[in-house]
């Protein structure tokens, strides 16, 4: 359950717009399992390193991203 209202209105904004979510906030973990068309990835490690191929995941395919 997330635990700030505010998270919920940048996710809700995510989906209307289907942009992808990057983020380092465990509620968007949640929110992503249960809000259908939320697109969040983890943007940075347990360890704080920056997740080293953000390419990979933007443009495999498995991950639209609409250029507005």
């Amino acid at each position: 359950m997330p635990r700030n209202s505010i998270n919920v209105l940048i996710a809700l904004t995510a989906v209307e717009y289907d942009l992808l979510l990057l983020h380092d906030d465990r509620d968007f973990d949640y929110m992503a399992r249960a809000v259908k068309g939320l697109k969040a990835v983890k943007s940075l490690s347990p360890g704080g390193a920056v997740l080293p191929d953000i390419r990979r995941i933007l443009f495999s395919g498995r991950i639209p991203c609409n250029q507005r």
